[in-house]
């Protein structure tokens, strides 16, 4: 019976080798969905200098461009695919893989890198790490554009920021008052320092971190440990920077502070009604320095009219001056102050870099630049909604603005 059975059953055929990924053309397997010499089935060959996409021959590309649905492009510049294929850009613009806001009149594109409010900035290691005291968070954003990545949550309005190779330091701007940091790269959040009420400003130096608020410039270790306090019974300490020799820093007057926290976080009607108050009351501020190992506070610069940002490069010091109009800066060590640009409306926070100094004009919406070894200021982005904290590296220029629930943005090349 069972012979009978095997009888009556038609031969059993092995079907060869597998071809699930392709297309079985005589007897081998071809991915035709990529095959030049059988695209899109056996034999269909596609014509010199083709490729073969999604079965479908397409003209070959140039090294660094991308085929997007039979048209070459440059995913970098093309306006029509700028980043991705089919992405076009309004304003017909594409830099570095994202769609230029606005040019300068240098042809310089600005772009817009994040958005959530940021208030604090600075950058380090390829990204852009920046503070959303909304949001009480810290975050962290690549420089050449992406997914933001949150690197602490749950913080009580945090703002100004300070980073070096290893760590990002902020402080939580509020009554309690915490200066913490965390690993670039995210990790364990850590406290450096409590009961600091309303720390101003931020700087990292080699061994330690240092802040400004309510009268003092603090010091604490970077791994943490015991507080130095470097000067104390200044008026309105605000803007802060630090060399490998000192720490600067600039002292308001009287309303000048309020001002500033009103500026850069305070609703626009605050701000506006803020201004007219300092413009009436603000008495004379300074621009301090003292020694990291130690020592008693001099004068870098005495009758400064609204002295804010500050910045150093270790062979001067930079700051800003909102109540005269004017940016200052003034040789190490010991050097008379000089004007690198007036007539500025609202300068506010500053960087330098070995070749420039920048910074950004609150009431006038631009962003600017000078040389250091004197010259016309240039603007390199004008249009700005209060435009507030402001950083560079290599290549280009970041600030933030009030656009919305506030911007990121950034310009190539500065």
């Amino acid at each position: 019976m069972f012979a009978a059975l095997l009888a009556a059953t038609p031969a059993c055929r092995w079907p060869g080798p597998a071809c699930r990924n392709g297309t079985l053309c005589g007897g081998r397997c071809l991915a035709t969905n990529s095959d030049p010499g059988n695209c899109g089935g056996c034999g269909d060959g596609c014509p010199p200098e083709h490729d073969c996409a999604g079965g479908r021959c397409v003209p070959r590309c140039e090294a660094g461009e991308t085929n997007c649905a039979g048209t070459c492009a440059d995913l970098l510049a093309d306006p029509r695919h700028c980043g991705s294929c089919a992405t076009a850009c309004a304003s017909g613009l594409c830099f570095h893989g994202a769609c230029c806001r606005g040019t300068n009149v240098a042809g310089r594109c600005w772009i817009v890198l994040a958005a959530g409010g940021p208030a604090g900035l600075a950058v380090e290691d390829g990204s852009v790490y920046w503070t959303a005291p909304r949001e009480g968070a810290v975050m962290k954003t690549p420089v050449e554009g992406g997914m933001s990545t949150t690197l602490v949550r749950g913080r009580d309005h945090p703002v100004a920021i300070a980073v070096d190779p290893s760590f990002v330091y902020w402080t939580d701007y509020n009554q309690g008052g915490s200066v913490m940091k965390v690993p670039l790269h995210g990790g364990t959040a850590t406290t450096l320092a409590s009961h600091q009420a309303f720390a101003e400003a931020l700087a990292a130096g080699e061994r330690a971190v240092y802040w400004t608020g309510r009268g003092r410039v603090t010091a604490a270790p970077l791994g943490g440990g015991r507080l130095t306090t470097l000067a104390s019974q200044q008026a309105l300490p605000f803007g802060i920077a630090v060399s490998r020799a000192a720490v600067f820093w600039t002292d308001h007057a009287a309303g000048a502070a309020v001002l500033w926290r009103s500026v850069m976080w305070g609703p626009s009607a605050h701000r506006i009604a803020l201004k007219g108050i300092l413009e009436r009351t603000m008495r004379q501020g300074e621009v301090m320095a003292a020694p990291l190992a130690g020592g008693p506070p001099w004068t870098v610069a005495a009758e400064q009219a609204g002295p804010g940002g500050i910045a150093t490069d270790g062979r001067a010091v930079y700051w800003t001056d909102d109540g005269s109009g004017r940016v200052m800066a003034a040789a190490l060590p010991g050097g008379s102050p000089t004007v690198l640009a007036s007539g500025q409306q609202g300068p506010g926070d500053i960087a330098v870099d070995g070749a420039s100094v920048y910074w950004v004009n609150f009431t006038s919406g631009t962003v600017m630049k000078a040389p250091l070894g004197g010259g016309d200021p240039v603007t390199l982005a004008s249009g700005q909604n209060e435009p507030g904290a402001i950083a560079v590296d290599g290549s280009s220029v970041y600030w933030t603005d009030a656009t919305g629930e506030g911007r990121l943005m950034k310009l190539t090349p500065k």
